[in-house]
């Protein structure tokens, strides 16, 4: 196999373990069945809240009708709550409930633990090596959008 051959085989590999890593972490680790999807989203959000929906909507490249859906659904699970912005009564403003908060925290902890296990027995020079490489990426996923 060439390194081309190689690498993609690797990052089909490790894009589908991800997936179905944190798939089966969502339902095992909430009371309620959160999708991937739904996760992305309450991640936008974030801790802070009062976040604009057409912001979260561009940040995940989404439409906001999209975006609208979703948070219905999130809204039902008791996940998110949505209101009306005091100054401009057109935005709609959208904030994590305490269960979403739970969620968001519960996702951040998967996270960090996956890149605690990438990281583990590897030499100072391997993981900036990584770190470029993840960086490099990112880079270029932000591009294609």
């Amino acid at each position: 196999m060439s390194g081309s051959q190689v690498m993609f085989h690797n990052i089909m590999q490790v894009s589908h373990k991800i997936r179905k890593m944190e798939q089966v972490a969502l339902e095992s680790g909430l009371e309620d069945r959160i999708s991937a999807a739904e996760i992305y989203i309450i991640e936008s959000i974030g801790p802070n809240g009062a976040e604009r929906m057409r912001d979260i909507a561009q940040q995940l490249g989404v439409t906001l009708a999209t975006l609208t859906v979703a948070c219905d659904k999130l809204e039902q699970k008791g996940l998110v709550i949505r209101h009306r912005d005091r100054n401009d009564k057109r935005t709609v403003r959208v904030s994590l409930t305490e269960k979403g908060m739970v969620a968001y925290h519960f996702h951040c902890s998967f996270i960090s633990a996956l890149a605690d296990a990438m990281q583990e027995g590897m030499s100072p020079g391997e993981r900036e090596a990584l770190n470029r490489a993840l960086e490099k990426l990112n880079l270029y996923f932000t591009e294609q959008e």
